[in-house]
């Protein structure tokens, strides 16, 4: 730029600036890593006129050398960070799998125990002993295959979330909404909860849509089963923003009026087989723990407030779907 006075009408603020700071002349370079900017530098004039070509030059080799450099050093650096996620991936994968087999030997060895007892006055007792013993001992038998089935069920599912290959795609929230909340109905209504879905239909996300919905299911399924005893409302909400990374976003909001955690409870929430519920209140405590992890794998997250006595707010963000422009 060999004049700021030389700038369009629409750029006025920058040429005030320029004037501002007694600059007359400019020339500038972008850094650029696979076609994201993440730096420049520039030469400055307080006089106008035209750069010399040899400027130009060692100015261009400088540039580049530059960002040769800044890109060697990111490279060392995301290789770094790379081995350190693979480490700290394993140590939580052995976590998680230690507290799976923990959860899982709980109950498989009260039905064991229990059948156990149960066999044995079968073949020393009377019919009606036996008769006393499975009334006594039945009802903990089906809770706990019950908590067996639960726990194999959100494996699964999470399962099916992360295993497939399919291309990312457009997921219409609105539509992924609906069928969680299609899902939802009859344990709702025995709950007495009333679910509320106000989405905008032209949001959506990008994404894998079994990833999508298992997400939403696991966060609706947990505002209904964490309810008042009186019932109460679950409402699910969602909006577009910008990410940290200044990439569109949007934003999944389940929001129950339930009675809430603390801020030690909600810190704790997304561990494996965590449960701040009462004994009776269905679930694995995987529902949370394995939402961040399949949001993670699509490039987003899953967090959530809460309150004592106020309810609870969890959502997730995933990666907009934004429409490329047509060739024409």
């Amino acid at each position: 730029m060999p004049d700021r006075d030389l700038l369009p009408v629409e750029a006025g603020v920058d040429r005030d600036e320029l004037a501002r700071v007694e600059v007359r002349s400019l020339v500038a370079s972008t850094f650029t890593s696979e076609g994201v900017m993440f730096g420049s530098m520039s030469l400055v004039g307080v006089e106008a006129g035209a750069w010399s070509p040899q400027v130009i030059q060692e100015f261009r080799l400088l540039n580049a050398a530059l960002v040769a450099r800044l890109n060697l050093e990111h490279a060392r650096r995301s290789l770094a960070e790379a081995i350190e996620a693979r480490a700290e991936a394993q140590a939580a994968n052995q976590q998680f799998f230690g507290a799976v087999g923990h959860e899982l030997r709980t109950p498989l060895a009260t039905v064991l125990g229990y059948t156990e007892a149960l066999l044995d006055d079968a073949e020393h007792g009377t019919a009606d002993g036996v008769a006393t013993g499975m009334k006594r001992d039945g009802p903990v038998i089906v809770r706990s295959c019950e908590r067996l089935l639960t726990i194999v069920d959100s494996l699964l599912g999470a399962g099916r979330a992360m295993s497939t290959d399919d291309e990312r795609q457009e997921v219409r929230l609105s539509d992924a909404v609906a069928d969680v909340v299609h899902w939802h109905r009859t344990p709702a209504r025995t709950a007495h909860v009333d679910m509320q879905a106000v989405i905008d239909p032209r949001l959506a996300a990008w994404g894998h849509p079994s990833a999508v919905r298992q997400i939403l299911a696991n966060l609706l399924g947990n505002a209904i089963a964490h309810h008042h005893p009186a019932g109460g409302t679950v409402h699910l909400s969602a909006e577009q923003l910008l990410g940290e990374s200044g990439h569109p976003m949007v934003r999944v909001v389940v929001r129950d009026d339930g009675p809430g955690l603390t801020s030690e409870q909600l810190e704790h929430a997304f561990e494996p087989f965590v449960r701040f519920a009462a004994p009776a209140t269905p679930g694995s405590g995987l529902g949370l723990s394995l939402s961040r992890t399949i949001a993670e794998r699509e490039g987003g997250a899953v967090s959530g407030m809460s309150s004592p006595g106020a309810g609870s707010s969890f959502w997730l963000e995933v990666p907009a779907y934004v429409p490329q422009p047509s060739p024409e």
